[in-house]
C-alpha cells in the first residue's frame, strides 16, 4: 500500500468507500430482484407489484450517486486529457489545481443546494411506496459532500506534489 493511502484521511474515506461498495451491491441486488419479480408477476400472473417501479427508480438514483462517489475515489471520471498530458510537469499541476478548485466549487454548490432541496421536501412522501421524499433526495448532498472531501484530498496531494 502506498504512503498516501495509509494516512488517516484516506483511511476514513476508504472505510466509507468500502461501505458504499457494499451498499451499492445490496441496492443493486434488491433492484434486480424487485424488477425481476415484478416482470414475472406481470407476464405470468397478470398482476405486478405497484410499488416495484417506484422502488426501482429510487434504488437506481441512489446507485448512480453512489457510483459517482466510487468513481471519484478511483479518479475514473471521464475527462479529456490529451492536451494536459502533452504539457510539462508544472503547467500540468497548475491545470490540475485549477480543475480541482472548479470541481470543488461545483460540489460545494451541489451540497448547499442539495441540502436546501432535501429540507424543502420534508413532510412529503413518494406516492406508492410512502418513502419520505427527503430520504430519496438525501443522496444528492451526501454524495456531493463525499466527492468534495475526496476532491479536497486530491487537491492536497497535487499541491504537496504527491499526485
Amino acid at each position: 500500500m502506498d504512503e498516501q493511502r495509509t494516512t488517516p484521511i484516506p483511511k476514513v474515506l476508504g472505510f466509507f468507500v468500502k461501505c458504499l461498495e457494499n451498499i451499492s451491491f445490496v441496492l443493486f441486488v434488491v433492484m434486480v430482484i424487485t424488477v425481476f419479480i415484478n416482470v414475472i408477476g406481470r407476464f405470468v400472473f397478470q398482476a405486478g407489484i405497484t410499488e416495484a417501479e417506484e422502488l426501482a427508480k429510487i434504488l437506481f438514483v441512489w446507485l448512480i450517486f453512489i457510483g459517482a462517489v466510487l468513481l471519484s475515489w478511483d479518479n475514473k471520471h471521464i475527462y479529456v486529457d490529451i492536451l494536459v498530458n502533452a504539457l510539462p510537469r508544472i503547467p500540468k499541476r497548475i491545470i490540475a489545481v485549477i480543475s480541482n478548485l472548479l470541481v470543488s466549487v461545483i460540489l460545494a454548490i451541489l451540497v448547499w443546494q442539495g441540502y436546501y432541496f432535501v429540507t424543502s421536501n420534508i413532510g412529503l412522501a413518494m406516492p406508492m411506496t410512502k418513502i419520505p421524499v427527503a430520504v430519496v433526495h438525501a443522496i444528492l448532498p451526501a454524495a456531493a459532500a463525499l466527492m468534495f472531501l475526496i476532491n479536497q484530498y486530491r487537491l492536497y496531494l497535487i499541491i504537496r506534489g504527491s499526485d
